[in-house]
């Protein structure tokens, strides 16, 4: 069909010239280095006419010298045209025309899309894309342009400026509603704290003053209330710097995930971790949606094919096409019948997590997969505690 053929060649114009990006080789790049490999990736998408992809409007105005352009968002058209009251032949034809042409961009944006942001993603340290990549999906939930500006959030100012504004820079405390991701926030105070030690003879900031700067910064934010909890309940040999950059970095992807979503981390007793049955029913929606999406497909496809050979060959492919739609029902069925089981098993460990959820009454928290006589604050408890650790406030 000449809308994958489309896709299929927009990406291939980005591979090609993908040899004229300027990596960045090293996680502790400058503005300027970064300047360049943004200048070389618009390079690259300027050959597939699609430079809009990494800007904003502000950027590709001036990018087209343009002060009215829009940045064009072509969208799927859907699975067929709407022929619905048209009774003209000539009408008919223009709306088919007019479908497929969207439908064409579409893909074609698609196919850049996906190419641009493998090309990205492989000429730069890969912890500096972390925050963004999910662990089964990759890239594939987020925009070239989210990838990009995470890119040049890090990026360290190689203009002369003073120890005390370096200072100011590492002590200034994130916007957690922001764009950056606590990943990256880690990162720039990581490499602020290296400039600092090579700048000058006092010592390297303290990251033990930051993180309870930042883990107040944390809590007062009041979207990780469950996930401060469990940090707090931490041995004090596992709540070092890294152990902290680890377990918040995890903690703020899982939230910004789910707003992106429309989900609140605190909508719930059980915090960001906790999966609904709503979830699960939409997974399997989800899942049912897009098997019979790929039917529908493949058996349009195969009586296309059919109708564009001679008589004698169709039945033949139509049955070949049955049989192809069959087995993928087949393979949905069992897909379904898997999330099904999955949700029955998520249905007996929330009712688990319900019966063990309650405050404790020794230190005012939330623990359930901890018991009271092992809470820090018992009066019976034997173990170390924590320096520090001190009863929550009711």
């Amino acid at each position: 069909m000449d809308f994958i053929v489309a896709k299929q060649t927009a990406m291939a114009t980005c591979i090609e010239h993908k040899g004229i990006v300027v990596s960045l080789k090293s996680s502790d790049y400058t503005t300027s280095e970064f300047k360049a490999f943004k200048k070389s990736i618009l390079q690259v998408l300027r050959y597939c006419d699609h430079v809009h992809l990494v800007l904003v409007e502000s950027e590709y105005r001036l990018y087209m010298n343009d002060a009215a352009a829009v940045i064009p968002t072509p969208t799927d058209p859907g699975p067929s045209p709407n022929f619905t009251g048209l009774t003209e032949l000539a009408q008919i034809e223009n709306t088919k025309a007019i479908f497929n042409a969207n439908k064409i961009a579409y893909y074609a944006q698609e196919g850049v899309s996906d190419a641009i942001k493998n090309i990205i993603s492989t000429n730069v340290p890969e912890s500096i894309l972390s925050a963004l990549q999910d662990e089964d999906h990759g890239f594939a939930n987020v925009t070239a342009l989210e990838m990009m500006t995470a890119i040049g959030d890090v990026a360290t100012d190689n203009e002369a400026f003073s120890v005390a504004d370096m200072l100011q820079q590492y002590r200034t405390m994130p916007d957690l509603e922001g764009e950056e991701s606590l990943g990256n926030y880690f990162h720039k105070a990581e490499k602020l704290a290296k400039k600092l030690s090579t700048e000058t003879p006092n010592p390297v900031p303290n990251h033990g003053a930051l993180q309870v700067d930042l883990l107040a910064h944390i809590k007062a934010h009041g979207g990780f209330k469950d996930d401060v909890n469990d940090w707090e309940v931490k041995p004090s040999a596992n709540r070092t710097w890294d152990e902290f950059k680890s377990f918040f970095k995890e903690s703020d992807k899982k939230r910004r995930l789910l707003l992106k979503h429309g989900v609140s981390s605190q909508s719930s007793p059980f915090g960001a971790n906790n999966v609904t049955d709503n979830d699960i029913d939409v997974k399997i929606s989800t899942k049912v949606a897009a098997g019979l999406a790929q039917i529908t497909k493949a058996v349009e496809s195969s009586l296309d094919e059919a109708l564009a050979t001679v008589p004698t060959n169709t039945s033949n492919r139509i049955s070949s096409s049955t049989a192809a739609a069959t087995k993928r029902i087949e393979e949905l069925t069992q897909e379904v019948e898997k999330l099904k089981k999955e949700n029955e098993r998520s249905s007996r460990s929330r009712e688990r997590q319900r019966k063990m959820n309650k405050q404790c009454p020794h230190c005012n928290r939330w623990h359930p997969y901890i018991a009271e006589e092992k809470c820090y604050g018992h009066p019976n408890f034997s173990g170390e505690v924590p320096s520090g650790w001190k009863k929550a406030d009711p």
